[in-house]
């Protein structure tokens, strides 16, 4: 399972991720064209803080990879 938050963001982006499973993890946040700007991978329960000061307003997608899983999030930039 994966949580995206706050949303909207202003300068930085909590995604946590509690697995239960030792399965590696990776992330990415996509603009909304699809661009990766973005990635980071993992193993376990992880809670990853992200950068969001140079991301422009706007849409973006966040997405979730685990051993055959896909998830994705919607969150809004807003500084």
């Amino acid at each position: 399972e994966f949580t995206v938050s706050p949303n909207p963001a202003k300068d930085k982006i909590n995604v946590s991720i509690t697995s239960t499973n030792e399965n590696m993890w990776s992330i990415r946040v996509l603009n909304n064209i699809g661009q990766t700007v973005y990635t980071r991978s993992g193993q376990n329960f992880s809670t990853v803080e992200i950068d969001a000061k140079g991301f422009e307003n706007g849409l973006y997608f966040v997405e979730y990879q685990s051993e055959g899983e896909r998830k994705v999030e919607k969150i809004m930039v807003q500084h």
